[in-house]
């Protein structure tokens, strides 16, 4: 018999030691997100430049607040061991608002992305029209630099040397 209620002991101790591990690991969840909220934070306020985007980031962060309001709320409850009514909160209105919160940060991020493509097209065209523009400048500096390079060979070398060959082949029937 002893050796039975020291089992159920060592039983009741684990999951008591169980319980703890699982809130342990919620605790360190919580802590790694809010440790993670100011980055974030910081990225919404330097993102915005349009007032669409203004627009829906400041929706984001009032549906941020009321997500943790609402959890503060369903916390005090599970507190004050009015797990039922946590549970109903949690499973409610926090629901909701998280399902809110999750298609609006969706919605931002697709929004963030169309324009990061819509950059990167922009930056392609624009190279692209950038290397048309120099090749284009070089095809006219090209022609420009041969013309002078023509005119100088014609008349200060190729003139010259058929005046002196035309006068050398004179020379000779000369005398």
């Amino acid at each position: 018999m002893a050796v039975s209620g020291l089992n159920n002991m060592a039983a009741d101790t684990q999951d008591l030691l169980d319980d703890d591990a699982e809130r342990l690991a919620l605790v360190q969840s919580v802590a790694t997100q809010i440790n993670e909220a100011p980055i974030q934070e910081k990225s919404m306020i330097l993102t915005p430049k349009n007032l669409p985007d203004r627009e829906l980031n400041e929706a984001l962060r009032d549906n941020t607040l009321s997500y943790f309001e609402a959890m503060e709320q369903s916390l005090a409850l599970s507190m004050n061991g009015n797990d039922a009514k946590a549970t109903e909160l949690t499973n409610g209105s926090i629901r909701d608002v998280r399902r809110q919160l999750r298609d609006q940060i969706t919605k931002s991020i697709d929004g963030i992305a169309l324009e990061l493509e819509q950059s990167k097209e922009d930056v392609n065209a624009l190279a692209l029209d950038t290397k048309w523009w120099l090749i284009g400048s070089a095809a006219v500096g090209l022609t420009l630099a041969i013309g002078p390079f023509c005119s100088i060979t014609v008349f200060r070398v190729v003139r010259p040397l058929s005046v002196t060959t035309g006068a050398i082949t004179i020379w000779p029937t000369a005398t």
